[in-house]
């Protein structure tokens, strides 16, 4: 089997985690953990697939020539397809909720989709998609 997983840079391995499982349901897979009883770095499943979050710093020095100051421009986007739109409304739901930044509100799309964005800690959109 070939997988692919995303692995993103994290101010807070511990609060991306958090934010993960309390707006996804995600399961924490494994960890490493930091001299302060936080994490370094984790593997955490959401729906199924895998993500990886890393400390920018633990990161940024597993890359020859790359700096924290690189790392902390890097932002990226993932796109979660949810099959049912009932799920990905509960998500948007709780994301309000939550009082989290949204980087585009719930919308019908003229492709046929019922999507929204939301930020994640570390700045990353997470576009939620279904129809």
């Amino acid at each position: 089997m070939i997988a692919i997983v995303p692995e993103l840079a994290a101010e807070s391995v511990s609060v991306s985690v958090d934010f993960y499982k309390n707006l996804f349901g995600a399961k924490l897979v494994e960890s490493v953990p930091d001299e302060k009883g936080g994490m370094i770095w984790a593997e955490m499943d959401i729906f199924g697939s895998r993500i990886m979050f890393e400390e920018m710093n633990a990161l940024a020095s597993e890359f020859a020539g790359a700096d924290t100051k690189a790392m902390a421009c890097m932002r990226g986007c993932i796109v979660f397809r949810i099959e049912s739109v009932d799920v990905a409304k509960s998500i948007y739901e709780k994301s309000k909720e939550m009082n989290l930044s949204l980087s585009m509100d719930w919308k019908e799309t003229d492709y046929g989709t019922k999507e929204f964005g939301v930020y994640d800690p570390n700045g990353n959109i997470l576009l939620v998609s279904s129809k």
